[in-house]
């Protein structure tokens, strides 16, 4: 699945895609490796824990909202 279509999908989303979504996000705003890395772990640790299946709301807010809690760290 390209990124225009993962960025089309505005519900129901799948864990995996918003993380596939926020990799993508990540390395076009030149973020470092490390960056991309520690943003993947904290992402699959979310969803592992919240035994999330499925997520409400559009790929882009969910990088966007990923991206400013990760940024600082």
């Amino acid at each position: 699945m390209s990124a225009a279509q993962l960025k089309r999908r505005s519900s129901h989303l799948e864990p995996t895609r918003v993380g596939m979504a926020l990799e993508e996000a990540m390395r076009q705003r030149e973020c470092s490796a490390a960056e991309v890395e520690r943003a993947k772990a904290l992402w699959q640790e979310f969803a592992a824990t919240q035994g999330a299946r499925e997520l409400v709301g559009s790929v882009e807010s969910w990088c966007a909202a990923l991206q400013y809690l990760v940024a600082p760290l």
